[in-house]
């Protein structure tokens, strides 16, 4: 951000607010709409505004509040509830073994720590989580909050601002309160948000060698930059970092040659503008381009089944590799990247099938029974064609089903107080949330098949001219009706 906007408005509004003024502070601090009448003469906008400001630093300093309370029950080894706010999910986290789930489905730290990020929260069981992971889950978390609500005063300030120029104010508006939701939305903008969250699972899930860094929304508009990588070298045979380089990156994922010259001409742009600032904000900055097709669609599907854990794209391990060779090939060696690639495919333990997660044993089912198919040329006798399962989805009607189910669970959990910490509450509140995880669970095996089904729709009308058509739709219908079998015996238990 603008470092005078932090020190005159940000700063100064705390001290308002906390009421913690130093005999040399001017008297102006103590008059709460002396001093917002001030900075917004100061930085050529309305009291208004200024006050919206003021408004989101009370929420700031209460969440840091929050935090140091629930720090406190951390240490005595009691539950932290987040609560629940429209759109984002409340999930549990509990640890058997080395291994986390949300209830059958098995996550890493990286993906509890960055998920945050896709709308998931999560109460971590103190009775099998490790409290340094509790503490730094909350730590991190707070740090989100405090920094999303930091680009709500920035894109406040700037866009009303007479300093800023009328070509960059449409950029900040994108992120005003009323229009953030829309914006977050964009292609652009959950194509950064994948990238950057995959590279922050490698570090922390895989101990990588460098940090991925966040920036602020003044950073991202004013030097383009998206986030900051900032490697470290060491020293052979000591264990200590000798130096390190930060890297800005500006990403993108359109592949238009004019908008890859624009792109890059901006880049070259910012290297200037950074270097006659007075605080270094980066080593470099570089331009990363990376097609990513079908994003948006993956990402709507996965919205639709109730964003589970880990994003859009958690087991398209391809594209992960896209991605990682992609923005670090300029910054590591090749060697360092390759390794990495390959610790994403790995085991994390060798008894990984002891302990493998119903998600982990039905998609090895069905690719063991769509080998089979294969492989002898046949479909399983008791299977349905394609067509008659799409007529059973229909007749069965489950989106709507579902749909209705989740809504009653959430309102049965809604009569339930956050004040009430009896354990019968408690132990209320945990059942409700796995039998909510469990319809979300089952919208996103629906949006499998409902993918099928429009997948084998493309696949018919282009039967004339794919050579391949009788093994995809053999394929198609294997994967199908292991799916569906599954579903369908699911669904009974919802009702």
């Amino acid at each position: 951000m603008r470092e005078f906007f932090e020190k005159i408005a940000l700063r100064d509004y705390s001290k308002n607010i906390k009421g913690e003024f130093r005999e040399k502070d001017p008297e102006i601090l103590r008059d709460k709409i002396k001093l917002i009448e001030s900075r917004s003469e100061y930085f050529l906008n309305t009291p208004e505004k200024q006050t919206e400001i003021y408004e989101i630093q009370e929420k700031k300093l209460e969440i840091m509040k929050g935090l140091r309370e629930n720090l406190r029950k951390i240490d005595n080894n009691e539950l932290v509830e987040i609560e629940e706010v429209e759109g984002r999910n409340v999930r549990n986290v509990k640890k058997e073994g080395d291994f986390y789930f949300v209830d059958d489905i098995r996550v890493t730290l990286g993906t509890i720590f960055t998920d945050y990020d896709w709308g998931n929260d999560y109460n971590l069981d103190p009775l099998t989580v490790p409290r340094d992971v509790r503490k730094r889950y909350i730590v991190e978390r707070t740090s989100s909050l405090i920094g999303e609500l930091l680009d709500e005063q920035i894109a406040i300030n700037e866009h009303s601002s007479g300093f800023t120029d009328e070509g960059k104010k449409q950029a900040y508006g994108t992120r005003l309160p009323e229009n953030k939701k829309e914006s977050l939305e964009r292609g652009g903008f959950v194509a950064e948000k994948l990238v950057k969250t995959i590279l922050k699972k490698l570090e922390i899930d895989h101990e990588a060698e460098f940090d991925v860094k966040d920036v602020d929304f003044f950073e991202d508009v004013e030097y383009k930059i998206d986030f900051i990588v900032e490697t470290k070298n060491r020293l052979r045979g000591v264990d200590v970092e000798s130096d390190s380089k930060s890297t800005g990156i500006q990403f993108t994922i359109n592949t238009n040659k004019d908008v890859g010259e624009k792109k890059g001409k901006q880049t070259e742009m910012s290297k200037q503008k950074m270097s006659l600032t007075l605080e270094k904000k980066v080593d470099d900055l570089v331009l990363v381009i990376i097609p990513l097709r079908h994003l948006m669609a993956r990402y709507k599907d996965w919205v639709n089944a109730g964003m589970p854990p880990g994003g859009p794209e958690a087991d398209n391990f391809d594209m992960k590799k896209r991605i990682i060779r992609g923005v670090l090939r300029e910054l590591i060696s090749s060697e360092k990247i390759e390794e990495y690639c390959k610790k994403l495919n790995k085991k994390e333990t060798p008894k990984q099938e002891d302990v493998a997660t119903k998600k982990d044993k039905i998609t090895m089912e069905t690719e063991r029974r769509i080998q089979e198919s294969l492989e002898n040329g046949s479909i399983e006798q008791n299977y349905l064609s394609i067509e008659q399962i799409a007529q059973e989805v229909n007749s069965l009607n489950p989106r709507e089903r579902l749909s209705n189910s989740l809504k009653e669970l959430k309102a049965q959990k809604a009569e339930l107080k956050d004040s009430d910490l009896s354990e019968i509450s408690i132990n209320k509140k945990r059942e409700l949330n796995k039998k909510i995880d469990y319809i979300y669970r089952l919208l996103w095996r629906l949006s499998e098949i409902e993918k099928i089904l429009g997948d084998n729709l493309i696949l018919d009308e282009n039967r004339k001219t794919n050579p391949d058509y009788e093994k995809e739709k053999r394929y198609f219908q294997v994967k199908i009706n292991v799916l569906f079998e599954k579903f369908k015996k699911r669904i009974r238990y919802t009702e």
